[in-house]
């Protein structure tokens, strides 16, 4: 190989400064959102109240406070006047000479227009606007609720998760045990051989149950990070249940429903507001030179002053405002139809939620009596096999029951709140 052909492919000064830019910008895309977060890897919080807290960061509840401050700023700007027309004008102009002094009609002009809109279309926009930024403020404070619901919800689920997998992997464990008291009976001559396939089935099911747990929890730990960004395992607050009070716009939804009511009633205000009339005002000075006209008279140069008002008729109101104006009322008797039906709704909902808690209670009220029936059978199968008349793998299956019994105690416990969060959530909590 020549030297300028051993040159060419060496990379040059300016292509290697080109290369390594190039890496560092694909590094700086890749690595500065971490740095954008890296707060929360330094975050550590002391209690569910610093969760909450930092909960109020999350995207959906900020776009909302951020949409509720754009319909604050459109109230504003709906209740200004447009901008004003300025115009400038040269009227009469002869194309021959372009002089201002060879043509009486000849002169200069300077103008400007307001338009001034319908005072009560503007008042009802501005009202809209207020009202809309209002329903945003209900809708941020129900979604606030409905992602605090999800977040205790899913410290609820992972503390119960874990642990059913602990008391799974006692299961486990005593299985154990207990294929170690049937090997000592079979040595011992008894044919229970049998029982050695039964547990390793049992085992397996024990096994199966527990990589499905570790899934399920792998997935709520998965849901709090997408909450809060950080995983926690901070237990669940206390979580007594509001009692409703009978009254439907104790509800989010209904709420947000009324607003809508209030959004259209607004609506029907504009459009019975445009029969009325939309102003404009125009003034215009008007400036004349001295000069000569083509007949060799002369004329003397004048400045004067025009106005104008303007103002709408509502000629064709029964083609546009009156079937607006139908629209508008049917829209505003369609939205009391949903509040209606949103409020019927949301009731039997807040109902079955509570009804599936009442029904939680009553099963760990249930579990809990037959656990202690349970360990006063263990208790006495000890008792007999202590005084060396009885069997020992009678009392590790009871053991085996009774972690099987705690299992369904901590699912039916995590069941209740569960309702009872999902419950708490649909109603305004003062």
């Amino acid at each position: 190989m020549n030297p300028k052909q051993k040159f060419k492919i060496q990379p040059t000064a300016r292509l290697r400064a080109r290369f390594f830019t190039g890496v560092f910008a694909q590094l700086l895309a890749i690595y500065a959102p971490l740095a954008v977060s890296s707060d929360a890897i330094g975050f550590q919080p002391k209690d569910f109240s610093a969760l909450e807290a930092r909960l109020m960061n999350h995207p959906t509840l900020q776009h909302l406070k951020l949409r509720s401050t754009a319909m604050q700023a459109f109230a504003k700007a709906d209740s200004a006047l447009p901008d004003p027309i300025i115009s400038l004008g040269l009227n009469n102009v002869p194309i021959s000479t372009f002089a201002f002094d060879d043509f009486l009609p000849t002169h200069k002009s300077i103008g400007i227009q307001q338009s001034i809109p319908n005072s009560g279309i503007r008042r009802a926009r501005l009202q809209n606007a207020r009202t809309k930024s209002a329903s945003l403020e209900l809708a941020f404070e129900y979604e606030h609720s409905l992602l605090r619901a999800s977040l205790i919800i899913g410290l609820i689920d992972q503390v119960n998760l874990e642990q059913e997998i602990s008391l799974a992997l006692q299961r486990d464990r005593k299985y154990s045990e207990l294929q170690q008291v049937v090997r000592n009976e079979i040595n011992a001559g008894r044919a229970v051989v049998f029982r050695l396939a039964r547990i390793d089935i049992e085992r397996a099911d024990v096994a199966q149950e527990v990589a499905n747990l570790q899934a399920q929890l792998s997935a709520v730990k998965a849901k709090i990070d997408s909450l809060i960004e950080i995983e926690t395992d901070i237990h669940p607050p206390p979580l007594p249940l509001t009692e409703w009070d009978g009254n439907p716009l104790s509800f989010h939804r209904v709420r947000l429903a009324m607003a809508n009511i209030s959004i259209a009633e607004t609506r029907v205000s504009e459009v019975q507001a445009e029969n009325g009339p939309s102003w404009g005002v125009s003034l215009t000075y008007q400036q004349r030179q001295a000069g000569t006209g083509q007949m060799g008279s002369p004329f003397s140069g004048d400045d004067w002053f025009s106005g104008q008002l303007t103002f709408t008729v509502p000629i064709w109101a029964s083609k546009k405002q009156a079937p607006a104006l139908r629209a508008a009322i049917a829209e505003k008797a369609a939205a009391k139809m949903d509040v209606a039906s949103i409020a019927r709704e949301v009731e039997s909902e807040w109902r079955r939620f509570a009804a599936e808690r009442k029904a939680a209670d009553s099963n760990i009220v249930l579990l809990e009596k037959q656990l202690q029936a349970l360990e006063e059978q263990i208790a006495a199968s000890l008792t007999t096999y202590e005084s060396g008349t009885g069997d020992y793998a009678p009392i590790v299956d009871g053991e085996i029951t009774r972690l099987q019994f705690k299992s369904k105690i901590s699912r039916e416990k995590a069941r209740r709140n569960m309702m009872t969060i999902k419950a708490n959530s649909q109603l305004v909590l003062i």
